[in-house]
């Protein structure tokens, strides 16, 4: 049983570590919140802007942790990440609400 030994010493190893375990229950928490907002939004909507916030947050804790340097293309993904977030919440709120 030497892989499976190795796999829960490794498991063991993670969960006692609060460097690990809290940024996973964040984003455990998040995944909650996610399943949530599907359940009661409009999908059209709750999906293409969750997938897209997803891509930005990366971008903004990468570049905090010092994982990454904000130069003039990833700066750039992000605005147009932001404005197509925008323009599809513009473009929902101007449609009338079916009957």
């Amino acid at each position: 049983s030497g892989p499976v030994r190795k796999w829960l010493a490794e498991l063991f190893f993670l969960l006692t570590r609060w460097q690990w375990l809290l940024p996973f229950l964040i984003n455990q928490c998040g995944s909650l919140v996610y399943y949530i907002t599907l359940g009661s939004a409009d999908l059209a909507m709750a999906v293409p802007i969750s997938n897209s916030v997803t891509f930005l947050w990366t971008f903004l804790m990468s570049w905090y942790l010092g994982e990454e340097t904000a130069n003039v293309s990833t700066i750039s993904g992000a605005a147009l990440i932001v404005v197509g977030v925008a323009v599809c919440v513009a473009s929902k709120l101007e449609d009338p609400v079916p009957t």
